[in-house]
């Protein structure tokens, strides 16, 4: 990282990672891990005194060694044994924008742009079509108002929202009709904080939406859906 100013900064990233390959081939051998390689540069900045910050970031994942049929060698219970010939790569830009309206309010914003496709596979068909489970487009946005003086000193307020759009199913994915519907949910809370006591009322899917996650698999759908509207209350105390 390096700071251009006292409200600039850049940085770079790269890193490495590894993760479990569960299952075997048609011989019985245990598959190496996936690997996966980040190479990642970003801008952050403050503005207006520190009132507004924002960070920007573009950055290319690659994963080798994924699963993918091995056409090669059918499996005797139906369809095929696996090999680790695929590959995935995911490109995309995240931008987050945090900053006080007036006092007491401030707003959080952020937007990711996801390029996950499939770059190797065993089935030609399966090249260039979007990574099982990925979103292409996530945005949020929270609103957050906080009481400092009067009466109601402690008490706090927020509100926001998430929005994905062309959302991949889990197993299944042909870029048409079997994509899954565009998700929003929004959710809020309220707090008050009292000395070391603290009291929280949290709101998620306010809307009642019906949202779920899944795919279709084999000759039936498989669908996860997220509860409705639902409420959660905590308390806490600071020692």
């Amino acid at each position: 990282s390096y700071s251009i100013d006292k409200n600039t900064a850049v940085y770079f990233l790269n890193d490495q990672s590894f993760l479990e390959n569960y299952g075997a081939d048609w011989e019985g051998k245990s598959f190496d891990p996936i690997t996966g390689g980040n190479v990642e540069f970003g801008i952050k900045r403050d503005w207006m005194n520190g009132k507004w910050n924002s960070a920007v970031s573009v950055y290319k994942i690659t994963r080798n060694n994924v699963l993918t049929a091995d056409l090669a060698h059918p499996n005797p219970t139906g369809g095929y044994y696996n090999r680790q010939s695929g590959q995935q790569q995911t490109k995309g830009v995240e931008l987050d924008i945090h900053g006080q309206i007036i006092r007491g309010l401030d707003v959080i914003i952020n937007y990711a742009f996801t390029d996950a496709t499939t770059t190797k596979d065993s089935k030609e068909e399966n090249i260039g079509i979007q990574v099982a489970g990925s979103s292409r487009h996530v945005q949020n946005s929270w609103l957050n108002y906080k009481i400092a003086k009067g009466a109601l000193n402690g008490f706090g307020i927020s509100l926001g929202y998430q929005y994905q759009v062309k959302r991949s199913p889990w197993y299944v994915f042909d870029g048409s009709e079997n994509s899954l519907p565009d998700y929003f949910r929004m959710d809020g809370s309220l707090s008050y904080q009292k000395e070391k006591i603290g009291f929280n009322l949290v709101v998620n899917n306010i809307l009642d939406k019906y949202l779920f996650s899944g795919a279709p698999y084999s000759d039936y759908y498989y669908w996860q859906a997220e509860p409705g509207t639902n409420v959660r209350f905590s308390v806490s105390y600071k020692f």
